[in-house]
Order: C-alpha cells, then structure tokens, then sequence
C-alpha cells in the first residue's frame, strides 16, 4: 500500500499512513496526535516503535498533541518522499507502476516477510528468506528471472 498525503493527517490517519508500505507525502502536510488532549491515548506509538520511528520524536509527538509538518519529521524516516504538493500523486503512481511491474508470487512472498520479520534478528531475516526464495524458484516466472540473470552474469564476464 502506498500512502500518498498532501493535507492533514491526524489520529488514527497517522497509524493508517504508518501501515502503509510507502508513504509520499507533501511538504506541507501536517500530522498530528492530538488524543492527550482529549484525555486518551491512541494506539500509535507501538506502530512507530515497530517502523523504528525515533522515540524522542514520537513522545513529543504523543505527550504534546502538536501537529508537525513533514518537513519537520522529514528525518525521522517516517516518509520515503517529502515532495512539493504537485508531485505527490505522480511519485505515488510512478511507485505503484514500478510495482505492479514485479511478479506478483514474489511481491506477496515479500509483503509477508517484511511483516513476518519486523524486529527479528538479521540472521533469523535472513535464513527465512533464503528458505522462501528457495520455494519461488520454482515458480516458472522466478526460475526464468533467475536464468535470465545468470546468463547476464556469464555474458558480462566473457
């Protein structure tokens, strides 16, 4: 999923932009959490936690209620574009096309791994992916990309 945000985003709207895979938003967004000042809480700092969001950031996000503009969280890592808002939609459509491009096995296998693997251990990351790359190759479209790259490979070094 690809977020794609030229205004105001708040409350459960941050958590929604956080659950997407990318996120292409305006110079001019704003996003806020303003549930303290309500007297409650919302469910987002696991969610930043979990993006690996920079705590100090996100408590003063959550403790004060503030609206921040996506310049002003442009470091955290939160966004993959921070773009004047005429270029949003055209990077967030540019994205979806190199995408939809991929095999659609391997995007799913991929999708669930990034899931599955959020917080684990680099090794423990990388032993479940050599285990489902190994069940993609049988896929005919894997197999054919992957032989498709080896004969690259001998080709550049002839």
């Amino acid at each position: 999923m690809i977020a794609a945000i030229k205004g105001a985003t708040v409350g459960v709207g941050v958590m929604l932009a956080g659950m997407c895979d990318l996120r292409v938003v305006s110079e001019s967004a704003r996003f806020a959490c303003p549930e303290i000042d309500y007297g409650l809480i919302g469910g987002s700092a696991g969610l930043f936690a979990a993006l690996r969001v920079p705590e100090a950031k996100v408590r003063e996000m959550l403790y004060t209620g503030r609206a921040f503009t996506a310049r002003e969280l442009e470091s955290t890592g939160f966004f993959n574009y921070v773009v004047p808002p005429a270029a949003v939609f055209p990077i967030a459509l540019d994205l979806t096309q190199q995408i939809a491009s991929k095999s659609m096995p391997t995007l799913r296998a991929r999708k669930l791994a990034s899931l599955t693997w959020e917080g684990s251990e680099w090794l423990d990351a990388y032993l479940e992916a050599q285990e489902i790359s190994s069940s993609l190759v049988e896929n005919p479209e894997s197999e054919a990309a992957v032989m498709a790259a080896l004969e690259r490979g001998r080709k550049g070094a002839a």
